[in-house]
């Protein structure tokens, strides 16, 4: 995690595996290249790096060897060029005393206690021997652990030595391992507090991100694990391969079971002229309904797989990088809850198959596509038109009970299997409007007043580098939140030198007024020395200047009587926004840590500056495609939608169509049916707190 400092490769010394190490275009470490003006800008030629000749070569030079083959090759070299050698030796050794957890000095000797309490040095001639069995003399553990022995820390830096003496080292909390380490740990290593040994093996980090970044695809990996479980079996190994695939109704290919034999239903029932002119207009028609997964996956296209699993491996990232508390659970009880009625078997009346259908037709898309848009924008062509908007279907539907066509899911909801469910605020939108959400707001380092960073301001004046001097009880605060988000993947240690000038964004703990008593992580962006100037683009608007979404609803209920209204808002994290940021623009948005530490997003945080706009045009832009469909039935602020109906059957379509909408490719938005309410009236909307609204 020191990466703006330090790059580590390590390797097994018997099989020559390399356990971790740098990208590849970090690996040298010596490399030139020649010519002045133009010819400056030659790309660098690499004369030395990291490798198998470099392995060689430092084993030539080595002047002993080990008697044993099971051993690590660790090669640590200095991130920044040209660094003196001290400033890499004081990093390795602080990182070791973090290691270590080496609360102070004497604790260096910890490990050596068996040893030294075996040792004794005569006060004569000084001599070090093996104390006998039955004498009574001190031990050298006795000697260094003695209240009379006094450490000294010594520092060098520039030509000068300083030395600070045992009382004086509580002056710097950060020399050695503090409170902020230990709930830093808690979070990078649980397996420990699972377990009553000492030592607990590591466990590399794994999530969402992390596996979409490897070079075979989750949902093959995991097609992969079930075939050769039935290979196990005596099965033939493709034939296995194959009928995993084709049998697997939970991934991410299949087509919901509700709607297979709902629509399987249908088909076989008797169809009015209208109804088979329906059918043929959304591609419904031709639709093998027996197609095998298998084929689908082979016949698809690259982008179409690659983005489709990313999607389901980020969204899991997402949600574990979810800090607001009891937000996750209740995300993952909504979803339990959707993935049951995708899974149950139709029976009884067709009527929510033909709504959708006709609701396909409205929106003059097909189910039928084969080809898919490259383009990340494009909502549509993609093959799994029908799995989304049958799962749109199903999130909206249960907050219309009055409706014929919601009769499934209402049935479901009433089921014993439900009843703590349906019991919930979810249900009981009055009540939970009560209730403010428990995170951070939205607004970005752009809109945020200035005063705010007033007292981080302050400590980063020193005296000294920021970190010797950044609040304890800050630490405390923000670097379990960071470990959090480094472990769930939505941020990775950054390839930068740790410096300001290089690196934006420094991490501090701040309250505000609607949280008073709780410190959160915020990044400030203040890029003192101008290098990341920030380019919006002529479009660009802040929340001032866009549309106030309650006289919208006003106006459209003074023209119809029975109105009925909806606010989705889409799902977001308390530090980031579902919105995947460039390669080119991570360095912008890098921040430093509290002890100097260089990490990167690898989405959209929410303190970057502007950060709302990103987020407001993203979903403008997409229920701009349908304007002609929505006309004046949708209106969006920032990440929140208004969707109105000239009664609750008419807002049941526009909220079906609006939620498959921004739910669709690529896959990665989200309605948070916790901070939606649905199927409301104008009263409900006028008596809410403001923030619901904006």
């Amino acid at each position: 995690m020191r990466t703006g400092e330090l790059l580590v490769l390590v390797r097994d010394g018997k099989t020559g595996r390399v356990i971790t190490a740098p990208p590849e275009e970090h690996l040298w470490t010596y490399r030139r290249k020649q010519g002045i003006g133009r010819a400056s800008k030659n790309e660098w030629d690499n004369v030395l790096e990291v490798g198998p000749d470099y392995y060689d070569m430092t084993d030539s030079l080595r002047e002993w060897r080990f008697g044993f083959q099971d051993y690590y090759d660790v090669f640590i070299w200095s991130f920044v060029p040209d660094e003196p050698p001290m400033d890499m030796y004081t990093v390795v050794v602080t990182e070791l005393r973090t290691a270590w957890r080496l609360t102070h000095p004497r604790d260096v000797y910890l490990h050596m206690e068996p040893l030294l309490r075996t040792l004794t040095r005569e006060k004569d001639t000084m001599r070090t021997r093996k104390i006998k069995a039955g004498e009574d003399v001190e031990s050298i553990w006795d000697t260094v652990t003695s209240d009379q022995v006094e450490f000294r820390a010594f520092n060098i830096q520039e030509g000068n030595i300083t030395s600070r003496a045992t009382r004086e080292l509580g002056s710097s909390p950060y020399l050695f391992y503090n409170k902020a380490n230990v709930v830093e740990d808690e979070v990078l290593f649980p397996d420990e507090a699972a377990s009553n040994k000492k030592r607990v093996h590591f466990r590399e980090i794994r999530n969402g991100v992390s596996r979409i970044e490897t070079p075979n695809l989750p949902s093959r990996i995991r097609q992969l694990e079930r075939s050769l479980a039935l290979a196990r079996e005596g099965k033939d190994h493709a034939a296995a391969f194959e009928e995993t695939l084709d049998s697997d109704e939970g991934s991410i290919w299949a087509l919901p079971r509700i709607w297979q034999t709902g629509f399987g239903q249908l088909r076989q029932g008797t169809l009015s002229v209208q109804q088979r002119k329906l059918l043929n207009h959304t591609g419904l028609d031709t639709i093998n309904q027996s197609q095998l997964l298998a084929d689908r996956s082979e016949d698809a296209d690259f982008m179409e797989i690659m983005e489709r699993d990313r999607s389901f491996g980020f969204k899991e990232s997402f949600h574990q990088g979810d800090l607001e508390p009891g937000s996750s659970e209740k995300y993952f009880q909504v979803q339990d809850k959707i993935g049951a009625l995708l899974k149950t078997t139709h029976t009884g009346a067709t009527d929510w198959v033909l709504f959708l259908v006709e609701i396909l037709d409205w929106l003059q898309i097909r189910a039928d596509y084969d080809d898919y848009a490259d383009d990340p924008a494009a909502p549509w062509p993609h093959p799994f038109v029908v799995q989304d908007l049958v799962q749109a279907f199903l999130m909206v539907a249960m907050f219309f009970p009055e409706s014929t066509v919601t009769d499934k899911v209402t049935a479901f909801l009433e089921s014993g299997e439900c009843e703590s469910f349906k019991k919930s605020l979810l249900f009981r939108p009055q009540e939970r409007s009560q209730s403010l959400p428990d995170r951070k707001s939205r607004t970005s380092y752009k809109f945020r007043d200035k005063k705010f960073w007033d007292e981080w301001n302050k400590a980063a004046k020193g005296p000294g580098h920021y970190t010797e001097t950044f609040p304890l009880e800050w630490s405390i605060a923000i670097r379990p939140t960071i470990a959090k988000l480094y472990r769930a993947g939505i941020i990775a240690p950054a390839y930068h030198q740790n410096d300001p000038q290089i690196v934006p964004g420094v991490a501090v703990a701040m309250t505000e007024p609607h949280r008073p008593d709780t410190l959160d992580l915020f990044i400030c962006y203040e890029d003192r020395y101008n290098n990341f100037p920030t380019l919006f683009p002529p479009f660009f608007s802040g929340p001032e200047k866009w549309t106030k979404l309650l006289p919208h609803a006003q106006a459209f209920a003074s023209k119809h009587q029975g109105a009925r209204f909806a606010l989705l808002r889409l799902w977001s994290a308390p530090h980031f926004y579902p919105l995947m940021v460039g390669l080119q623009n991570r360095q912008g948005n890098s921040f430093l840590d509290s002890v100097g530490r260089p990490w990167e997003w690898k989405f959209v945080p929410k303190d970057m500056p502007g950060s709302e706009f990103s987020i407001h045009h993203t979903i403008s832009k997409r229920l701009e495609l349908l304007e002609e469909q929505f006309e004046d039935r949708v209106f969006t602020r920032g990440d929140l939608i208004l969707v109105m109906g000239e009664d609750a059957t008419d807002l049941l379509k526009y909220c079906v169509a609006v939620t498959f909408a921004v739910q669709t490719k690529p896959w990665l938005r989200e309605v948070d049916l916790w901070k939606s309410f649905i199927n409301v009236e104008l009263g409900f909307l006028q008596q809410l707190d403001p923030f619901w609204l904006d």
